[in-house]
């Protein structure tokens, strides 16, 4: 059998196919090998690369795997939801919670202890009566006892400018002498941090006056403070000083009336509070249905003139009621005296103008003589 000599791919070019094959012989350095051989190498090349390729494969599909379920964590994270507790669950003692450390409740400030009255009545209903634009406050406040007219009343409630906050506004007519003034009040009332519903309440309160000569010179500063002393009963005590903020020569004056005009009417409060304590009397009830649904009697009309007039205006306390009356006769008193003092002078100089005649007379007559004697 002839030997066959392989030729073309294998004696090409050494970048040929045929070339490479053959550089992988082992052991063999000749250019020609058996086509079982060259087959060989080529299904172990092959094989090769295919297992490169799927290794690969399995390493991206690792890294494709976990970057999916880290994917698949932060969703799970984003939609989870916080698990409410339900009423069946047990809750954590109240002992537990840290409980909030309540304001120590300070000394009364300096000033004029006006009121300290034990009012048999709980600690919340005095602060709400006397606090709040109710019917007791109303009554208190236009009480005709003060001697004075109150008009165009506006009031806010404490929580609606701050929880904290309450401002009173009204006018006041008083009469000055001979002359009347309306006096315009501004209240603001301060709830003070340290207040505790049940125990104990407390209260700032700063009254300013415009409208009448030197009203705007000082400024009224009041602390209520309301004190639970059992369930069914408290203390009221009102503590006031005046604050000049103007200087004024009647200084004196101005702070004796605010005083006087302060104490009657937290002198009118007191009544005020032990009738709204004091329990209806029997006798009220007890009326007859027939007397209920009689009708009113009309009143006169000079009789309703009379009830609609206001009320006479005090300018004085009691101890000085006679003071305009004294104030008056001295005016009367000086005007008697200028009058006597005209008459008096009136009458010096007709004696004088009487005087002057006489001695003009006198030198009217010498001088008539005088020429008689130098004709002799």
């Amino acid at each position: 059998m002839a030997e066959v000599k392989q030729v073309g791919p294998l004696a090409g070019p050494p970048g040929s196919v045929g070339s490479r094959e053959s550089s992988l012989t082992p052991g063999d350095g000749s250019d020609t090998a058996s086509p079982s051989y060259i087959e060989a190498v080529r299904m172990r090349r092959k094989t090769e690369t295919d297992q490169g390729q799927a290794a690969k494969s399995d390493v991206e599909d690792g890294s494709g795997k976990k970057e999916k379920e880290r994917r698949k964590e932060k969703e799970r994270r984003k939609t989870v939801q916080v698990p409410l507790i339900s009423p069946t669950e047990s809750k954590p003692p109240p002992e537990a919670m840290p409980a909030p450390v309540a304001e120590a409740v300070p000394e009364l400030p300096s000033g004029r202890r006006l009121l300290e009255l034990a009012v048999p009545l709980p600690v919340d209903q005095v602060f709400t009566m006397a606090f709040t634009d109710c019917q007791f406050y109303r009554d208190w406040l236009f009480d005709p006892k003060k001697g004075v007219k109150i008009q165009n009343y506006s009031a806010t409630e404490f929580g609606e400018e701050g929880e904290t906050v309450r401002n009173v506004i009204f006018e006041r007519i008083q009469n000055f002498g001979f002359t009347s003034a309306t006096i315009k009040v501004v209240q603001r009332m301060v709830k003070v941090p340290w207040c505790r519903e049940g125990s104990v309440y407390g209260v700032d309160i700063s009254t300013t006056n415009t409208g009448a000569p030197y009203a705007d010179s000082f400024v009224l500063h009041e602390h209520y403070r309301l004190e639970s002393k059992a369930p069914s009963s408290c203390l009221f005590t009102i503590v006031a000083n005046v604050e000049f903020v103007k200087s004024t020569m009647l200084k004196g004056r101005i702070e004796s009336e605010c005083w006087a005009g302060l104490e009657k009417t937290v002198g009118l409060l007191e009544p005020h509070l032990t009738a709204a304590a004091s329990p209806p009397t029997a006798t009220g009830p007890t009326t007859s249905t027939a007397a209920l649904h009689k009708p009113a009697p009309q009143a006169k009309p000079e009789r309703a003139a009379r009830q609609a007039r206001p009320a006479r205006i005090k300018l004085y306390p009691d101890n000085y009621q006679y003071t305009g009356q004294i104030i008056l006769l001295v005016i009367l008193l000086i005007l008697t005296m200028l009058v006597v003092s005209l008459f008096k002078l009136s009458w010096t100089l007709e004696r004088i103008d009487q005087r002057l005649s006489n001695i003009e007379l006198t030198f009217n007559a010498l001088n008539f003589l005088e020429p008689d004697e130098d004709m002799s």
